[in-house]
């Protein structure tokens, strides 16, 4: 219900918002509202998401999941990382990066710190995506950070032994197409979901993000590297993922072309859209099994106190009665 009110009250009157804003060229003051619009004019939805991520999750025929569609085929590295991966070839590479809007300053010193002295502690190479010059001079040997680096192509590599990452879920779909285990560092929004998967699924772990104890990091990142129920069960969802008959972004593509030549696909339509938002909910329904709850309660409730009072009543008569004998009997 919560996840309902937030969607109605405060996201969709922000994406409102940012339509009129950035559609207003075009005459987007005079479009309806939003909802609206979702609700009378949506032929197709494409979905950020996958079973892989999800589970199965039952959909109506205008709406496909397209999950990993942004993902490529890998390309050749820079000679300056293909270098780095070559030299720690024995043992792998890892590849760390927490995604666009988390950078070392929202990881703190003390967090930093503790990824500091656990990559020294490690044989493997690490890829470190970070912007800050000033990490470079407290850094071990085998670690080479960059404010920027081809992660698709990167994970594609077979040197890549693990991914750290922040959980984000398009990093996630490159992580689990390519066959890489995650050790997930959570900061916000879906990513303690992901990690939550990544741990349930079995194809990464999870760390406390405000804690971040050096024991579970360094524990849970061994566990990861070494242990290989991880690589199996993320390398049997890359086969399961790549196996697909039609690659996401072809079946996005298939979607848009066919609402064009069927004229917008109103066949394809639930008419579960034409509902007031009180039956879409089931408030209709729940309220009337209210209703009949409380009726049959109410009739428990006088039936129950009619009978006591036969029972009680009958009771309270044949002790008068004999209590009135019992004077006769004296006088």
């Amino acid at each position: 219900m919560y996840g309902v009110v937030f969607h109605q009250m405060v996201y969709l009157p922000r994406m409102d918002k940012i339509m009129r804003t950035h559609f207003a060229p075009v005459g987007a003051s005079n479009w309806p509202y939003i909802t609206d619009i979702l609700r009378e004019r949506q032929a197709l939805t494409l979905v950020d998401a996958s079973f892989i991520m999800t589970d199965s999750i039952p959909h109506a025929p205008n709406v496909m999941d397209i999950g990993g569609m942004h993902i490529k085929p890998a390309q050749p590295l820079p000679k300056d990382i293909s270098d780095f991966i070559t030299s720690h070839a024995d043992h792998g590479v890892i590849y760390f990066a927490m995604g666009s809007h988390i950078d070392a300053d929202l990881l703190g010193d003390w967090r930093l710190d503790r990824l500091i002295r656990l990559f020294a502690t490690l044989k493997q190479g690490v890829l470190w995506k970070v912007n800050s010059p000033a990490l470079e001079s407290r850094l071990s040997s085998n670690v080479k950070v960059s404010k920027w680096f081809p992660q698709n192509d990167i994970l594609a590599h077979p040197s890549c032994r693990l991914f750290i990452t922040h959980g984000g879920v398009h990093s996630a779909f490159e992580s689990i197409y390519h066959g890489v285990p995650m050790l997930i560092i959570p900061v916000f929004a879906d990513q303690k979901q992901n990690g939550q998967r990544a741990h349930e699924v079995g194809y990464g772990e999870a760390i406390n993000f405000e804690k971040f104890e050096y024991e579970e990091l360094s524990d849970k990142l061994q566990a990861v590297l070494f242990q290989t129920k991880y690589k199996s069960t993320v390398q049997h969802l890359s086969n399961v993922y790549k196996s697909s008959p039609v690659h996401p972004l072809q079946k996005a593509i298939s979607g848009i072309e066919y609402v064009i030549r069927t004229g917008g696909a109103a066949h394809l339509k639930t008419k579960a859209t034409d509902l007031p938002w009180y039956q879409l909910l089931l408030l209709d329904v729940i309220g009337f099994c209210l209703i009949l709850l409380g009726l049959i309660l109410y009739v428990v409730y006088r039936t129950g106190g009619i009978l006591l009072n036969l029972v009680y009543g009958n009771q309270n008569q044949s002790t008068v009665k004999v209590k009135q004998s019992v004077n006769k009997k004296k006088q």
